[in-house]
């Protein structure tokens, strides 16, 4: 049943994010002409079309976030959670498949608008005629020098640990909005403001939780490396890394199970 869930949030939401950012690419490849072409270098058509892209990126995350809120609100929280929430599908198979679907489309909006700037910005004249040989070569010489130093591993371990903090950070997100409505509509009255303290609530539980934690784990980093040498700050930098991606990872175990008994015992619809 989990795996219709999934089948059921992917087909649903795709049918809006598909065409969005197949809008989006489409908009930066006629951009890309406009600036790149000298015949149709006119400067009232290239500030229509970026003033377009600039509407279609803001759309893509105010639709992402509208439809994380919706697509929740509405199933399990709204008129359809009668139908929902009987179905033989356990509370905590909801939450997972939704925040699955909104972090995989939350990623993907990224990685979009990402390519999406690039294709607009490598269309501008100057910026194609740009020899990027001189880069590759830095940057094959700040990979020798990183070598060189016994720091390319660490250098390596920063960037990964970088980006899954970032994966991270959307599901954490996605939880945070989940468990500020499951706790919103445990009120009788004005469920939407309710939810909206919960959320700044929750927002500010959790920074709480994180400072704690890294003021502590800084302090005593600094004490035992006092250090300024290369290796040092990217062991501090790693170690702080690793400590905020768990921090992370637990708030979102938090949230999700939050969520999950919030909807299985406190189902409160109207």
């Amino acid at each position: 049943m989990l795996k219709k869930l999934f089948k059921y949030e992917f087909s649903a939401t795709g049918r809006i994010f598909l065409p969005m950012y197949a809008a989006l690419l489409v908009m930066s490849l006629i951009a890309r002409v406009f600036y790149s072409v000298e015949g149709l270098q006119s400067d009232i058509l290239i500030a229509l079309i970026t003033m377009l892209l600039v509407m279609l990126f803001t759309a893509v995350w105010v639709i992402t976030f509208v439809i994380i809120i919706r697509r929740f609100w509405d199933n399990l929280l709204g008129r359809q959670g009668y139908l929902m929430n009987v179905l033989p599908v356990n509370p905590w198979e909801h939450v997972l498949a939704k925040m699955v679907t909104s972090g995989v489309w939350c990623v993907a909006g990224a990685i979009v608008s990402t390519l999406s700037f690039m294709l607009m910005l490598f269309g501008i004249p100057e910026l194609a005629e740009i020899d990027f040989s001189e880069f590759f070569g830095w940057l094959n010489e700040a990979i020798e020098a990183l070598r060189e130093h016994g720091i390319w591993g660490s250098s390596i371990l920063i960037i990964v640990q970088t980006a899954l903090h970032s994966f991270v950070s959307c599901f954490e997100f996605v939880l945070m909005t989940y468990a500020a409505m499951c706790i919103g509509q445990l009120a009788n009255r004005h469920r939407v403001w309710a939810s909206i303290g919960a959320y700044f609530g929750i927002c500010t539980v959790c920074s709480l939780f994180t400072s704690l934690f890294s003021e502590h784990r800084f302090f005593n980093v600094t004490v035992r490396f006092p250090s300024t040498q290369p290796e040092t700050v990217l062991r501090w930098i790693n170690e702080s890394l690793a400590l905020s991606l768990l921090l992370s990872l637990i708030i979102c175990v938090a949230l999700f199970f939050t969520s999950s008994l919030l909807l299985k015992k406190k189902l409160n619809l109207q």
